[in-house]
C-alpha cells in the first residue's frame, strides 16, 4: 500500500512538471513581420539587440494586459511597453533601423533557457532575413 502511494505521488509529480515546462523558443514570421512564440504561450518579456551596439530595446508586457502569442514589429503594441536602454518610453516611434542585425532574446519563462533568434532589415527597416522562420 505504501508503495502503491508513493508510486502514485511520483506519478502526479512527473505530470505536473511536464505539464508547467514551457520553453522560450521564437520565431519570426517575415511575411507578417512578427515574433512568434513557438509554444503558443503569450510574450511577456523581449530583448532587441542592435549589431551597432545603440539600439536595444527591451518590450515589457504592461501590468494587468493580456499578451499575445505574436508581436507585430511594424504595428503599434498597445499591451507592451518599449524602453531603449536609456528606460525610455519608445513604444510609439519604435522603428528597426535599415542595414542593421538584431539579436532578438525571449525571457518570458525564467525557469527556462533563453529562447533567440537573429534578424536582419534592408535599407527601409525591413526585415529580410531571420535565422529561425518556423519551429522546428
Amino acid at each position: 500500500m505504501k508503495i502503491k502511494f508513493i508510486n502514485y505521488g511520483i506519478c502526479i509529480i512527473c505530470c505536473l512538471m511536464l505539464v508547467s515546462c514551457f520553453d522560450n523558443e521564437i520565431y519570426f514570421d517575415l511575411t507578417n513581420q512578427t515574433i512568434c512564440s513557438c509554444n503558443k504561450q503569450r510574450i511577456i518579456n523581449l530583448y532587441i539587440d542592435g549589431s551597432n551596439s545603440t539600439n536595444f530595446y527591451h518590450w515589457i508586457l504592461k501590468p494587468n494586459k493580456k499578451g499575445a502569442s505574436s508581436v507585430s514589429i511594424r504595428t503599434e503594441n498597445s499591451n507592451y511597453v518599449i524602453e531603449n536602454m536609456w528606460n525610455e518610453d519608445v513604444s510609439k516611434k519604435f522603428r528597426l533601423q535599415p542595414n542593421t542585425e538584431y539579436e532578438i532574446r525571449n525571457n518570458t519563462f525564467g525557469d527556462a533557457a533563453g529562447g533567440k533568434l537573429t534578424i536582419k532589415t534592408n535599407n527601409k527597416g525591413v526585415v529580410i532575413y531571420a535565422d529561425k522562420t518556423s519551429c522546428q
